[in-house]
Formats: structure tokens, C-alpha cells, sequence
């Protein structure tokens, strides 16, 4: 039978109780270098195709991270985009 801290759970206890209740370090803050996040949930990179053509931000891509984000997400990392006109990919 699993177990977590310590106590026995059976079939029931592991599918009831919200998130919070069953992983609560999940949902601490946290501080990394003077920066503090609101919880330990992490978006990893990756690509999504939502750039435009020239790779620079669109505002499907926007939209798409501020949903991540509006979720509750706490570091979000994002995939490559051009944010100079200097640089391009």
C-alpha cells in the first residue's frame, strides 16, 4: 500500500482531497535569487509555432502564456523568440 509522510493510504485517499491537500509543497512559495514565486508549479520551454513569421512575439503567443500564467503558474519558462531587432532567428 502506498504511503506519504508516513501514513498508510488506501485506494480512497488517494484520489480525494484537492492538490493543495495532498502535494502542499507544490503550492509553497518560494524565493530563488531575491526572486519569489507564488508556488513551485513550473511551465518548461518549448516551441508552440505561435511566433510570427520573422519570430518575433504574436499575440496568439501572448494570449497562450498569459493563460498559463492566469492558471496559476509560478516560473514560467518560454521557447525562443526574437525580442530585438538586432538579433533574429
Amino acid at each position: 500500500m502506498p504511503t506519504e509522510g508516513g501514513k498508510t493510504m488506501n485506494k480512497e485517499s488517494t484520489s480525494t482531497g484537492s492538490s493543495a491537500e495532498k502535494y502542499p509543497s507544490v503550492f509553497r512559495k518560494l524565493t530563488i535569487g531575491g526572486v519569489s514565486l507564488p508556488n513551485r508549479i513550473i511551465f518548461p520551454a518549448f516551441q508552440v509555432n505561435y511566433a510570427n513569421t520573422d519570430g518575433t512575439v504574436s499575440e496568439k503567443l501572448l494570449d497562450f502564456f498569459i493563460g498559463i500564467a492566469k492558471g496559476g503558474c509560478g516560473l514560467i519558462f518560454t521557447g525562443a523568440a526574437v525580442v530585438s531587432p538586432v538579433c533574429c532567428l
